[in-house]
């Protein structure tokens, strides 16, 4: 966002404060109560965006789409059709991609036990 922030948090390292979202280190499992890492909220104060899942997003994948002509745009998405799509955030198995920045890309076809989607709702 506008704060650029490392985490939704801020900058603190999740891995010196396991309080801070749902991963291996912090949790015996990926499955736990929404809400259960209050400290890990983000800026307006939702919760549960990092850790647990990876994330499917509406992207694409293309290798340059940040050296090239993605890198043009604010709030979009690379909608040209391809064969893998984008997924972000790191799952509970992979501290070291917390990050929302974070990419990494498969089929849609595939299906993994730490890929999926985020539920947002108005509480």
């Amino acid at each position: 966002g506008s704060e650029n922030r490392r985490y939704p948090w801020g900058t603190e390292d999740p891995g010196s404060n396991t309080s801070l979202a749902n991963f291996s280190s912090s949790d015996s499992s990926p499955f736990i109560a929404v809400g259960s890492h209050p400290l890990g909220a983000g800026r307006w104060g939702h919760l549960d965006l990092a850790g647990g899942m990876w994330e499917w997003g509406l992207d694409w994948y293309s290798e340059g789409w940040y050296s090239g002509v993605g890198n043009i745009c604010s709030n979009c998405a690379n909608l040209s059709a391809a064969s893998d799509r984008v997924f972000r955030g790191g799952g509970w198995d992979y501290y070291g991609g917390l990050r929302a920045a974070n990419r990494n890309k498969d089929y849609p076809t595939n299906r993994d036990n730490n890929v999926g989607i985020r539920c947002a709702r108005t509480p």
